[in-house]
């Protein structure tokens, strides 16, 4: 029942930005779980009630190096935290080992050359690095933030990934200028793909993956425009849980509106949703 929960969090939680979404195809033959959703009758009560633990990572401070304030730019890869926070208009990374201890503070100006009229608006994992994603460039930097490439960006498709063992799974949004059509792999082998060559204008998420494996080397991973989770092992999809909201609280994804500025006035006459 907790990793149920988690998951229900997971789904609600990781809508931030808006992007593209997708039509998706996948295997028949994975169990999917349908759970029905009362959110008139789930409101209310403490944390404490739904969490069987809860455990707070301290992380620690050096007097040089104290972020004012945390970004939801938060990220953990390959057994480290890494945090975006900016000090005075400058950027910085400051990667935590899971125990809290302060690892590395990267200046990103000064050493990734990143151009300093770049803002940067995005933090995610690309198989064992982070990546900061700005208008024009990606900064790839090592978990120990020694090593760092710095690209110019071709296209616009965006990208998370994940670890799960030795496996990586990798999920790219639908972009037609980028020609995609996988949508999520595992080490190169597509699981799912993309049934429709059709952009559709609705919410992108921070982050695609839960950020740490529970119970034995499992993942949940959650694409645009879906109301599923998919739970992932090293090697499959091992279950679907779909989850069914009262029609009154979602927004109808069948809709395909041509811009942003329709999709806004669609949102803009809706009330109540859940998004």
């Amino acid at each position: 029942m907790r990793n149920i929960f988690i998951s229900i969090t997971f789904l609600l939680c990781t809508g931030v930005n808006l992007l593209f979404a997708q039509n998706l195809s996948y295997s028949s033959a994975i169990p999917v779980n349908q759970l029905r959703i009362d959110l008139d009758g789930s409101m209310g009560g403490n944390v404490s009630d739904m969490l069987s633990d809860l455990e707070y990572i301290p992380l620690e401070t050096i007097n040089k190096h104290i972020m004012k304030g945390v970004s939801n730019m938060t990220a953990i890869a390959d057994g480290h935290i890494g945090i975006f926070n900016k000090v005075n208009s400058k950027p910085f990374l400051h990667i935590y080992a899971l125990d809290g201890t302060l690892s590395k503070v990267v200046d990103i100006f000064r050493l990734s050359k990143l151009p300093t009229s770049e803002d940067i608006y995005q933090l995610k994992v690309w198989d064992n690095s982070f990546v900061l994603v700005s208008e024009n460039y990606t900064i790839n930097i090592s978990t120990n933030g020694t090593d760092f490439s710095l690209t110019k960006r071709k296209d616009f498709a965006f990208i998370d990934s994940a670890r799960i063992g030795e496996s990586i799974w990798r999920y790219s949004i639908y972009d037609t200028s980028a020609a995609v059509k996988n949508a999520l792999t595992v080490n190169s082998i597509p699981l799912i793909t993309y049934s429709s060559p059709t952009n559709e204008y609705y919410i992108r998420k921070s982050s695609y993956f839960s950020p740490l494996c529970v119970s034995g080397n499992v993942r949940y991973f959650s694409p645009d425009n879906h109301f599923n989770i998919f739970e992932l092992n090293a090697t499959e999809i091992t279950k679907i849980y779909d989850f069914i909201f009262p029609q009154k609280s979602i927004i109808d994804t069948s809709v395909n509106h041509k811009s942003y500025k329709e999709f806004f006035e669609y949102l803009s006459n809706t009330s109540g949703y859940l998004v």
